[in-house]
């Protein structure tokens, strides 16, 4: 199923909420590791994808990066449960 994907950041700011914010909130919920990778079942359920790549860093060479993918989704999932924290 392909659709609109968010980054965090872009996320953050579809929801009004910092960067850093809307990342403390994922891993204090669960729903990311401390690795930024979400937890498997958030994957399985549509809401969040992870992308992998890598970059070259001039001393210590190749390294491999995750980044947290949010869903359309997995922003309406976002929006409603951060509203639910609001209230």
């Amino acid at each position: 199923m392909a659709g609109r994907t968010y980054t965090v950041q872009e996320a953050a700011a579809e929801l009004g909420v910092g960067q850093k914010r809307l990342f403390r909130w994922l891993r204090e919920q669960r729903v990311i590791d401390a690795s930024n990778i979400p937890h498997q079942s958030y994957r399985d359920r549509g809401l969040l994808r992870v992308r992998y790549g890598h970059w070259h860093h001039p001393i210590i060479g190749a390294r491999e990066y995750a980044r947290p993918l949010i869903t359309q989704r997995g922003l309406d999932w976002l929006r409603q449960r951060l509203k639910e924290v609001a209230a």
